[in-house]
């Protein structure tokens, strides 16, 4: 099922999958062989159905009626997990993934505001990089530790 809101009027399709699916739970249904269905709905209940195939006298029965009401059940539960947030335009829907800044074997040195650097492992060798985290291996301790990249700089 798909749900589409339009302020006052909400519309909920139904592709042939849902159908089928409605069907097995029906085993005497009537709907056999509609293609789709789309029911609009406002604030006081079903106001119109559009069928993908066949016209009502066909389809009209209580299974129709079974199936728009569970259309309704799923647009309330919709409108109620409406997203609150606002949507951007032109921003794609996939992540970049930054590149980091250091290459494994790297050697760097830690910020001075780490809890590693003021107990003497300033210095190390990145063995891992990914997400924006550093692993590096420090030379003091011989422990493997992640660091944010900015907490890190390129020793020569």
């Amino acid at each position: 099922m798909r749900f589409y809101d339009l302020g006052s009027v909400c519309y909920v399709a139904v592709s042939e999958s849902d159908v089928r699916a409605f069907n097995r739970k029906w085993p005497g249904s009537a709907l056999r062989g509609l293609k789709g269905v789309t029911f609009q709905f406002d604030s006081n209940g079903l106001v119109g159905v559009r069928y993908a195939n066949g016209n009502a006298d066909r389809w009209d029965g209580s299974e129709l009626v079974a199936l728009s009401e569970d259309a309704q059940e799923y647009a309330a539960q919709r409108q109620e997990r409406k997203p609150t947030r606002k949507r951007r335009a032109n921003v794609s829907h996939r992540r970049a993934t930054p590149r980091c800044a250091f290459r494994v074997g790297d050697r760097v040195q830690t910020h001075p505001a780490t809890d590693a650097w003021m107990r003497g492992d300033r210095y190390g060798d990145v063995v891992r990089c990914s997400r924006g985290k550093v692993t590096v291996r420090m030379d003091r301790s011989g422990r493997t530790l992640r660091f944010a990249e900015h907490n890190l700089t390129l020793v020569d």
